[in-house]
């Protein structure tokens, strides 16, 4: 109840017994009064319609045989004794009025009667009561009396009950009001005890302190139960401060320990750090002195190639050496490729490149693979494709590269396809094989640094880098590769990159006029050129590819001259004006970095 809601537990305890108190006598007296009226109105009932009956016997059953009026108007008149008789008549049996009567001090009588019946009748209305009694003479119906009552006395009745029970509340209200206040003390001094307690608790935070208990209800065991939770608060309270205490010292301890760990992931760090620069300059050095007598070899074997006289086994041998530099040459290319990558060194170069022809080229080198065991690689652009786009080239074609050579490498029957499709600036590349296809639990495995599955035969021949550096190479160009396969069936890899559109250059621009198309396959022999003498100044530290380079040019009649580091090659630029240079990158003394 709104109005018991923020008052105290005092001010509810009294309020609520009086409540209580004064509902049980409103409730006492509404009873007692109810069957008062009941009874009193029963009574006036009663006593009206004996009235009514004495009226109807023999004086006015004669008078109404005689038809004597001053008789029956006589009988009438005794009413007058009866103050709250208010009207009264004497019917015939037909209805008609044979004689009437009303009170002095009404100046008329009332229209408003009850209808006449045969029987017996008696009605209330807000202001009387309304009895009708038949008279008989010689057992027939005669005639009718009608007597109408107020009820003042009902009223008066009433209104000294009313003043009665608001005595007898003000009476009681008097009485239970500090008989409340003592009784209330029962209930609530144990209960503002607690409440006292609980603040000081909640003040001061010490759960030392405990209630009183007074008694053995339930008040006595909620204080109980309250004294039982602040034991358990401050046991835990006591078994927490110790637990932070031992806490603090073990932070301490683990922070030292930190700062330790801290130092040494330092220390481990710039040693991974020096590493990986020595690892670079390992790399690149080793790139260099690796690629110095491959250049050699695979120059010379190219010397040798063309050289007339050789015998048939001369030819095989020289073509195994080609064979065995080239892929000595990939080799090392991936792992330097891969060190890139890992040291996060691997960046794009974008430039704009005709597209089809670029594609054009990929497909016919490896369909030439693919008719030599003996299947087929089906190019197909499976929309107009646009005739330069922006990107870049060299690490588009060497994934493209990577995968047809992956997918001819591994088909034996079917075929290889190669299909692009063209949508809104993205370009979606897909390579489907008839291989032997790839357990599912090998799919992850496949884009792992040095990890082959499939055929033994076939695994020995590459490094497992392939797929890993395209996987790498496809997400720095904003892509993803992914793949599709099951242990015997067909394969599908495909990505898709956002290559925008390059409108500038011509869309007539012909396939044999790109820069990025390349030549023919067709072999050709380079005899010479045309026009004046040409100088070509070779600036190279080492001396075997000096003598390479010198060997290939001076056939095609070029004016040579060597220089065997970047300040010689300077000097001799100035004195001797050479129309090219072919310039060596690391070099002692000076390199070509700085010679140029």
């Amino acid at each position: 109840m709104p109005i018991l809601k923020n008052r105290s537990v005092q001010q509810k305890m009294i309020l609520i017994i009086m409540a209580m108190s004064s509902v049980a006598l409103l409730f006492a007296c509404s009873v007692f009064i109810a069957y008062d009226f009941i009874t009193f109105r029963q009574a006036m009932v009663r006593d009206l319609s004996i009235l009514a009956s004495i009226m109807g016997e023999n004086n006015t059953a004669a008078a109404l045989v005689f038809n004597d009026q001053s008789a029956a108007e006589g009988i009438l008149a005794s009413l007058n004794a009866q103050p709250h008789i208010v009207y009264a008549r004497i019917y015939t049996k037909d209805g008609a009025v044979f004689s009437s009567y009303h009170r002095s001090d009404l100046g008329h009588e009332s229209s408003s009667l009850p209808p006449l019946t045969e029987e017996s009748y008696h009605h209330f209305e807000n202001d009387h009561l309304d009895v009708l009694r038949p008279i008989h003479f010689d057992g027939e119906r005669i005639g009718t009396v009608y007597i109408r009552s107020d009820l003042q006395e009902l009223r008066g009745r009433r209104n000294r009950y009313m003043s009665i029970v608001l005595v007898a509340l003000i009476t009681s209200s008097l009485v239970v009001l500090p008989l409340s206040s003592r009784l209330r003390r029962i209930i609530s001094e144990p209960i503002l005890h607690l409440v006292h307690t609980m603040k000081i608790v909640k003040t001061n935070k010490d759960y030392t302190v405990r209630a009183t208990k007074h008694n053995d209800d339930e008040i006595g065991t909620l204080i109980e139960d309250f004294n039982a939770m602040l034991t358990e608060i401050q046991t835990r309270d006591t078994a927490l401060r110790e637990a932070n205490e031992n806490l603090e010292k073990h932070v301490e301890e683990r922070t030292k320990e930190l700062q330790q760990e801290i130092i040494e992931c330092r220390q481990a760090e710039e040693a991974a750090e020096t590493a990986n620069r020595a690892k670079s300059e390992f790399l690149a050095n080793m790139s260099h002195e690796l690629r110095t007598p491959l250049n050699a070899i695979l120059g010379y074997a190219q010397i040798l190639q063309k050289e007339s006289g050789l015998t048939p086994k001369q030819k095989k041998e020289l073509s195994t050496i080609q064979r065995s530099g080239d892929h000595l040459l990939s080799l090392i290319n991936d792992i330097l490729d891969l060190s890139k990558i890992e040291a996060d060194k691997m960046e794009l170069n974008l430039s704009d490149f005709h597209f089809p022809p670029m594609l054009k080229n990929i497909a016919d080198l490896f369909r030439v693979r693919a008719e030599q065991k003996g299947i087929t690689l089906h190019y197909e652009p499976l929309s107009d494709l646009p005739v330069a786009v922006r990107g870049d080239e060299q690490k588009l074609r060497q994934v493209l590269m990577n995968l047809l050579s992956n997918a001819v490498k591994f088909t034996d029957t079917g075929g290889v396809a190669f299909k692009v499709g063209y949508h809104e600036d993205n370009i979606r590349f897909q390579i489907e094989d008839t291989g032997v296809g790839i357990a599912q639990e090998s799919l992850e495995d496949i884009f792992e640094s040095f990890q082959q599955v499939g055929k033994k035969s076939l695994t020995t021949k590459g490094t497992g880098l392939g797929l890993s550096i395209s996987k790498q190479l496809v997400k720095l160009m904003g892509g993803e590769l992914r793949v599709n396969s099951e242990l015997g069936a067909d394969s599908t890899f495909w990505f898709e990159l956002a290559l925008p559109e390059v409108k500038e250059i011509a869309a007539t621009a012909s396939s044999d006029e790109s820069p990025s198309c390349g030549r023919t396959n067709r072999a050709q022999t380079v005899m010479g050129y045309e026009g004046q003498r040409r100088k070509v100044l070779i600036v190279e530290d080492n001396a075997e590819n000096r003598d390479l380079l010198a060997n290939m040019l001076a056939p095609l009649d070029f004016e040579l001259l060597e220089a065997v580091d970047g300040k010689q090659g300077v000097a001799k630029t100035i004195d001797w004006h050479p129309d090219l240079i072919l310039m060596d990158l690391r070099m002692p003394v000076m390199d070509g970095f700085e010679a140029m």
